[in-house]
């Protein structure tokens, strides 16, 4: 058979064609399944304290016929943080409108476990989580989750995302894995018969350039390294004049395992 030739011209109107075509091809062929256009809907967290457990649940809008999901990051308050184990009973009762929806949880690890549900009616109602203890039961109840009709008006309805100036980021598992604690900020009488005052703990407090600041939680996994001005203490507790309020939570145990930016 004799071989075709063909004129310099045609091949390079040949290749301007069948390259753009292959670099499709091949981007095409390359994308993961389930990898596209990033979630729309922005992760809302909701955390709850009990004197034994911190509950800091992680979910985004729901919309109706779509699959979503709740993760609820379980934490035993002892002398430390610790995660409570992969055989926790944990489940849930969500509730919108004349919906049910009763699940019980999977462990993703120890500390964290989810639930997947598809709901199947618009509106506003209340998540209940029940966790098991050996002491007994202990309930969260997340209020005014919503149900959207569709993925534009879930979009159209979500707040405003928070800004994350300042943040200094720190996963509940590393808080587990070590020597991790928090505590919410209150007012403590430096010696006896002396009004008591807002005051830290001394091993809160971390020395930045010769400026006292103590992590101020956000939520369970970012904070706020803040300047304070202290005064007076003892040897467990310094008085805090301005940075912080009763009430603040801040980072008590292991401020030496976080970020200082």
């Amino acid at each position: 058979m004799t071989a075709r030739r063909f004129a310099p011209g045609i091949i390079g109107v040949c290749l301007a064609v069948l390259v753009p075509i292959a670099i499709a091809a091949q981007g095409q062929g390359a994308a993961a399944p389930g990898r596209g256009n990033p979630n729309p809907l922005r992760t809302i967290t909701k955390t709850i304290y009990t004197p034994k457990t911190e509950f800091y649940a992680v979910y985004r809008p729901y919309v109706v016929g779509q699959e979503g999901r709740l993760s609820a990051h379980l934490t035993h308050i002892t002398d430390r943080f610790e995660a409570y184990p992969v055989n926790t009973n944990v489940t849930l009762r969500l509730t919108i409108g004349g919906m049910t929806i009763e699940k019980t949880a999977t462990a993703e690890r120890s500390g964290v476990f989810f639930f997947l549900f598809t709901p199947t009616a618009a509106g506003t109602g209340t998540a209940t989580v029940t966790l098991m203890t050996p002491e007994g039961p202990e309930r969260f109840v997340v209020e005014n989750i919503t149900v959207e009709p569709d993925l534009q008006t879930a979009i159209a309805h979500q707040a405003p995302a928070a800004s994350n100036e300042g943040i200094v980021r720190f996963s509940k598992e590393n808080g587990w894995d070590g020597r991790f604690a928090t505590a919410a900020v209150g007012k403590v009488a430096m010696a006896p018969g002396k009004t008591a005052t807002v005051a830290v703990p001394r091993g809160a407090v971390v020395d930045v350039d010769g400026q006292p600041n103590v992590y101020v939680q956000r939520d369970p996994e970012a904070f706020y390294l803040r300047p304070i001005k202290i005064g007076d203490g003892n040897d467990r507790y310094v008085v805090v004049t301005d940075g912080v309020r009763e009430g603040d939570r801040i980072v008590t145990i292991g401020v030496e395992k976080l970020p200082r930016k």
